[in-house]
């Protein structure tokens, strides 16, 4: 990210093709794959959703609207969405990558060394307030989540807790 070019930065921005790169696979879930990748305008590396089955029409709603509903929610304990769209008939969004574990990983390595991250009670309150804070803001713009676990909290390797995986979120009436 930090490399000197020996173009212009304006230069950088005029080019042909996808604007992202360097796909590598990252995880999986039921519904979805992740890839890591590069955005080519900032250069940075972006995790990027993509439907799996994209034979039914209602699967790929379902995929956009977590997209749309996501990228609404501005919170700093939220991931954010940075871009989404449909390249060939395959949707796709992309959001900031969070290097580091999810919450369940952690408390895997916790059963096996209770001296890793979050043996410390401080810690893991510290979380849990986080969680809920990202929680109550999705709640008081009348976003219900629906599917809070270990699994879908990320820890990065700096200690930022973001909730992820808004597939089944629904909007209170």
């Amino acid at each position: 990210a930090f490399e000197v070019e020996e173009n212009k930065l304006i230069d950088s921005l005029k080019f042909e093709g996808n604007n992202f790169i360097d796909y590598e696979p990252y995880s999986e879930g039921g519904l979805k794959k992740i890839l890591l990748c590069t955005d080519r305008r900032t250069n940075r590396r972006v995790a990027m959703a993509v439907l799996k089955d994209k034979s039914e029409t209602q699967k790929i709603e379902a995929f956009l609207r977590e997209a749309k509903i996501n990228a609404a929610l501005q919170h700093p304990n939220i991931v954010p969405i940075y871009e989404m769209g449909i390249d060939q008939q395959n949707p796709w969004f992309a959001m900031k990558f969070i290097a580091g574990q999810s919450l369940a990983e952690i408390i895997t390595d916790l059963h096996a060394d209770s001296s890793g991250f979050l043996s410390d009670l401080n810690q893991r309150l510290d979380v849990f307030c986080k969680v809920c804070d990202a929680i109550a803001y999705a709640h008081s713009l009348g976003v219900l989540h629906l599917d809070i676990k270990p699994d879908n909290i990320r820890i990065s390797n700096y200690g930022d807790v973001v909730v992820c995986d808004w597939g089944l979120a629904d909007i209170e009436a």
